[in-house]
């Protein structure tokens, strides 16, 4: 799922500050069938799929000679229950306060890890949505989980080139490291080239109630568990490498992405190797068609188990305006090697190594 870049100005105010404050949202809701769900077929409602429902508020003040104070409020739903998501947090999705000039952009809060800023809009995440998500999510290119207590730099562009650094606090007395984060990446986009980069390193994720990621004093967690990837001791250290990037020629769009995530896991650590090629193409100005392939190759290092996950994907999105389209995906996974059963991201898994999975949804920006 993409960051939300479409808004409209609902209260603007000019005077000695030029303070501008903006309501945003996206709200995306359908139907999925899956044919097996632990054993069964299954219809179900399901919303937050081709993206995140949210709404937000940005705002921006023109504090004079080019600094701009910038801050965000967002909060991710559950249309058809009405809950918050990301744990149940308010503004789970995002909540930060920044200043940003020609230097770049300094924000402190909750905010997207750099994989989310820099990687994902040259994926194929933006076409697809959560079912074409690779394995449990290993690489957060799904951004299950922000950051907390982070603090964020970002580049201005230079020459198509840009940058920027993570570092979230643990904020645990006496324990430093515990559930703290650091992440960096990259960027650049020359002509039809775009093609991006990022590091991220966590240490004992969800180790404490204060840090980084998962868990929060009053709300639950939001960081993956693995049973998928089928080690279900703790994870005392977690490190993601992806490179994504694409190639826009006339109306088609084609690109591949890499990444290699290490678990350190207190059962035996875990090793996993993701890759995609995909596909966009634009039929018309309206009508956009897209496909990936993607495997996923899962290591045990002490018992030398490998689980291995094959799947494809695909999607015919038709735009009835510029804020309003309709979409239909088909996802079909098939684990193979030592993997046990299929689990396309996000649902129940299956009850054999196959799972197929189709949707039909409207999205609506705003």
């Amino acid at each position: 799922m993409k960051k939300i870049a479409f808004g409209m100005t609902c209260l603007a105010f000019t005077g000695a500050a030029h303070a501008t404050v903006t309501l945003y949202g996206l709200i995306d809701a359908g139907l999925t069938y899956t044919n097996n769900q632990k054993g069964s077929s299954n219809w179900q409602t399901a919303s937050s799929v081709m993206q995140g429902d949210a709404w937000g508020l940005r705002v921006t003040e023109d504090l004079g000679g080019g600094l701009t104070s910038v801050a965000v409020l967002e909060s991710g739903f559950n249309l058809f229950d009405g809950t918050f998501m990301q744990g149940g947090r308010e503004f789970g999705r995002q909540a930060y306060l920044g200043l940003s000039n020609q230097y770049g952009t300094v924000s402190v809060g909750r905010q997207y890890d750099l994989i989310a800023d820099f990687v994902i809009p040259v994926s194929s995440v933006p076409y697809l949505g959560v079912y074409s998500g690779h394995v449990q999510d290993n690489d957060n290119l799904q951004h299950t989980f922000r950051l907390s207590n982070a603090v964020k730099y970002i580049s201005p562009s230079y020459g198509g080139f840009s940058f920027g650094g993570i570092y979230a606090f643990g904020n645990e007395a006496g324990s430093f490291a515990t559930n703290r984060v650091w992440n960096v990446g990259a960027s650049y986009k020359h002509g039809g080239l775009s093609i991006a980069a990022a590091y991220e390193d966590l240490n004992q994720p969800a180790g404490n109630t204060t840090g980084a990621v998962g868990v929060s004093g009053t709300s639950g967690s939001d960081y993956p568990s693995l049973p998928s990837l089928y080690e279900t001791g703790t994870v005392l250290k977690q490190q993601i490498a992806v490179v994504s990037g694409n190639y826009q020629i006339g109306k088609f769009t084609v690109g591949a992405t890499y990444s290699h995530v290490r678990f350190d896991v207190t059962t035996s650590p875990v090793n996993v190797d993701n890759f995609e090629v995909f596909g966009s193409y634009a039929a018309s100005p309206a009508l956009f068609l897209t496909t990936a392939l993607a495997q996923s190759n899962v290591k045990l290092v002490d018992s030398g188990m490998k689980p291995k996950y094959q799947q494809v994907s695909g999607t015919v999105d038709y735009f009835l305006s510029k804020r309003t389209d309709v979409y239909t995906s088909i996802s079909y996974q098939h684990a193979g090697g030592d993997a046990k059963v299929a689990n396309l991201y996000s649902l129940p898994a299956s009850s054999t190594t196959n799972q197929l999975a189709v949707r039909i949804g409207l999205r609506h920006k705003f």
